[in-house]
């Protein structure tokens, strides 16, 4: 079944350590989409250096949200649910309104 996917990394500081997880969240994709051949990437939502605390604060997550309501995809995949929202208030929120 053919599904547009979008995929969703953070991290959330300057460190190199951290830029290098980045590195690694968007090669775990990467091998993620060549596993699934009938998934098409629709997007890759990226946001950098922005605390996973608060969600209003990331604009590439809430611009997929949005995506994710007008149905532009048809599912999220993120390595780690840290990756998504650190805040379980707003992760179960967000899981509801996209369910």
């Amino acid at each position: 079944m053919r599904r547009k996917v979008a995929i969703y990394a953070r991290v959330s500081t300057e460190h190199e350590a951290q830029l290098s997880a980045l590195d690694n969240q968007v090669q775990y994709y990467d091998d993620i989409l060549k596993k699934n051949p009938d998934w098409i990437l629709y997007d890759r939502y990226i946001d950098e250096v922005i605390t996973g605390t608060s969600i209003k604060k990331r604009k590439n997550f809430m611009r997929m949200i949005e995506d994710a309501k007008a149905g532009r995809f048809d599912l999220i995949v993120t390595r780690e649910v840290s990756r998504f929202a650190r805040n379980t208030v707003d992760t179960l929120q967000e899981t509801r309104k996209l369910k």
